[in-house]
């Protein structure tokens, strides 16, 4: 089984998570996620998808959503698989033309399947992933939105070698048509 194949059946097995489920608020969404090395390691770039669960917990300090991502890093010497899976959070604000902008911040664990790029050994098969972007809703529904964000995805010292690997992304999101049952919901 190519990587290919693997990284669209885990994609679509995402999407099918929210099959048949009922319309809340907040729906799942599914996204792309494309990005560019900003330093280190020349012309290494990731591509991914992103499937968003919403959470609906009522503290403003816990996250809103539980992230889902699956994708490959593109090297010139090698290809990675990655997945990734954590919390975020988003702000919403208006800004005065009245589009409706937020801002998107997370941690999240991620696998890699490779250890090194370029000659560079990264610290280990395991790392985190953090990430802060800005971004605007394309539809006054807010069901679809395109965002800019800086990453970093490193080991967090856990390892002795722990060079990180700095990106910028592109992130366009889609929501599920008649949304998804949010997952622990507030009572």
């Amino acid at each position: 089984m190519t990587r290919v194949t693997l990284f669209f059946g885990v994609a679509v097995g995402l999407a099918c998570l929210t099959t048949g489920a009922h319309a809340q608020q907040q729906s799942a969404s599914l996204s792309f996620v494309g990005a560019e090395t900003i330093r280190k390691y020349d012309n290494m770039q990731q591509v991914g998808m992103r499937f968003r669960q919403p959470l609906e917990l009522r503290s403003r300090w816990m996250p809103r959503t539980l992230d889902i991502t699956a994708g490959a890093f593109l090297a010139s010497d090698k290809t990675a698989s990655y997945v990734s899976f954590g919390p975020s959070w988003q702000h919403r604000f208006m800004r005065p033309n009245g589009r409706e902008w937020f801002t998107d911040y997370g941690l999240h664990p991620t696998l890699i399947s490779r250890t090194s790029f370029d000659g560079t050994r990264i610290g280990g098969s395991f790392h985190f992933t953090s990430h802060f972007g800005i971004g605007a809703y394309l539809t006054r529904d807010r069901q679809m939105s395109l965002a800019l964000r800086y990453q970093h995805t490193s080991n967090g010292g856990i390892r002795s070698r722990n060079p990180g690997i700095d990106m910028v992304a592109v992130v366009f999101r889609q929501d599920f048509e008649g949304g998804a049952t949010p997952i622990f919901a507030a009572r």
